[in-house]
């Protein structure tokens, strides 16, 4: 919880409500990298059944579009944002990286101070490099980065693209939600104790599931 932060000016507040709201509500007719890392049936109810942000939440978000605008006003790359068509589906992939610094791709990720513990003894999230995986295959480069801010640390992880790795996978999954969202029929869930725990969908999703 933000402490004091309902004393902001009602102006302020709605600002930061608004940004949030269009920095991460994705256009009906493409589908976008982030959607498609962790659960596809999550991403479907996010747009089919979208949920109010509360002000609290919306300020962490809020906070990290600060800091992405202002560093990647730094640079001129002005192709951050990358079309991958579908294969002949018709539908597009959308990635958008932060910046390029020298031959290397970078994306920034603010989280939370407890996450450092997660980072000193697992390394980089899996879903965080698959992002940047695509970004390095789209963009046709060999170095990433990504940065994790923290209010009192910073911790950077830099990688290279994988010789094995395939976008197809990724293609793949684009297309399952591309067909969800067309048909309004949710795709399967991917079951992940931790995430599942914490969906802000669980009762709907389990609903589903009885439904069968």
């Amino acid at each position: 919880m933000i402490k004091g932060i309902e004393k902001l000016p009602e102006r302020i507040k709605q600002h930061i409500l608004e940004v949030v709201r269009r920095e991460f509500t994705p256009p009906d007719d493409r589908i976008w990298v982030t959607e498609i890392l962790y659960c596809l049936r999550k991403a479907w109810f996010r747009r089919k059944m979208p949920k109010p942000i509360d002000l609290h939440s919306a300020w962490h978000l809020y906070r990290g579009i600060i800091f992405h605008n202002i560093w990647e006003g730094l640079y001129e790359d002005t192709e951050k944002k990358i079309e991958i068509p579908i294969w002949d589906t018709g539908a597009v992939l959308v990635a958008k990286y932060d910046f390029i610094d020298n031959d290397t791709i970078y994306d920034l990720k603010w989280v939370a101070d407890s996450y450092e513990k997660f980072l000193v003894e697992r390394g980089a999230s899996k879903a965080h490099k698959d992002q940047v995986q695509i970004y390095l295959h789209a963009k046709g480069m060999k170095k990433g980065a990504l940065i994790y801010l923290m209010s009192k640390s910073v911790k950077i992880f830099e990688f290279e693209l994988e010789d094995d790795f395939d976008i197809n996978e990724f293609l793949k999954r684009a297309l399952i939600l591309w067909d969800a969202l067309r048909e309004n029929n949710p795709p399967p869930r991917t079951p992940n104790e931790y995430e599942c725990q914490y969906c802000e969908y669980k009762d709907e999703c389990i609903k589903i599931e009885k439904e069968g």
